[in-house]
């Protein structure tokens, strides 16, 4: 079951997306906030699809790689609150990328697990939140973000949003 911060952070990841508010600069991350928020959803998406693969009896490696995923978007929240640079967060965002890719090809390796309709949903989630985390860390980047890509992600997190509700 999903807390009340849960659907909290997902709005406020989809707001965020939709708005294109910017705050005010205080540091050289002046979307500090943003990221923040979108890295406690991946959190919280993360440890909703390690219940739905304990439930399923999913392979011990498959949740170790999760596990190290998880502890990785731990420690960048952490630094992130602990108001470290662009360029550090940057760094760490790099090694969630990693992580989340090493999950991703060891998902599709197992793709029976996502024949388990709660694996698959908070799959999507938290693919999802990763997209969102990704978005925020560089929507500067139109190469990276392309205007197709933003819609799809903000359709993506008004889904996600709607199941919290």
């Amino acid at each position: 079951m999903r807390s009340a911060v849960h659907f909290a952070l997902v709005g406020m990841a989809f707001l965020s997306v939709v708005s294109g508010s910017k705050p005010a600069i205080a540091d050289d991350w002046p979307n500090r906030p943003k990221v923040l928020h979108a890295a406690q959803v991946l959190s919280l998406e993360i440890k909703e699809l390690d219940r739905a693969l304990h439930s399923v009896g999913a392979p011990h490696h498959v949740l170790d790689t999760l596990h190290h995923l998880e502890q990785t978007t731990l420690v960048f929240v952490q630094r992130v609150q602990g108001n470290c640079s662009y360029a550090d967060g940057s760094l760490l965002f790099h090694h969630i990328h990693s992580d989340f890719h090493s999950f991703e090809y060891e998902l599709n390796y197992h793709h029976y697990l996502l024949h388990y309709q709660n694996v698959a949903l908070e799959w999507k989630h938290a693919n999802t939140a990763y997209r969102a985390l990704d978005y925020e860390m560089y929507h500067l980047d139109k190469e990276r973000w392309s205007d197709d890509k933003v819609d799809g992600l903000k359709r993506d997190l008004q889904d996600l949003t709607g199941v919290h509700e």
